[in-house]
Formats: structure tokens, sequence, C-alpha cells
């Protein structure tokens, strides 16, 4: 299993992805920044064309559930 650190909160604490097996990779993908593909108005050059192979899950908490902001 792969876990990386793909981006921080509000208040800087890590968010956490976990991968388990080799990634599926499409034709197509040309961006490695999701928001730049969508303000594009194409996600395909984040995602790649066609339909994936694999099946995906995809788990997301409460990111910022517990966390405080204090001035």
């Amino acid at each position: 299993m792969e876990v990386a650190e793909i981006g921080r909160t509000a208040v800087g604490r890590p968010i956490l992805a976990a991968a388990r097996g080799e990634r599926e990779m499409l034709p197509g993908r040309t961006s490695a920044s999701l928001a730049s593909a969508v303000a594009a108005s194409r996600p395909s050059a984040f995602y790649g064309q066609g339909e994936r192979q694999r099946r995906v899950l995809l788990l997301l908490g409460g990111a910022h559930g517990t966390e405080m902001e204090w001035n």
C-alpha cells in the first residue's frame, strides 16, 4: 500500500491518500492538475480518455470536521 500527502487543510494539517495496486494510466492524460484541467473545460486532460478497466473506491471523511481556527 502506498500512502502519500496530497494536500493540506486550511489550518495546515496533512490530507493523506492511500492506494493499493498498480495505477491505471489512460491515454490522453496531459495535466497533473485537476484544477487546471477543469478550468479549461477538459477534465479528460487530468483523468485520461476512455473507460477504466479497474474498479475504484473513494472514501472521503470530513476533512475539516474537527479543526478549530483561532484568531
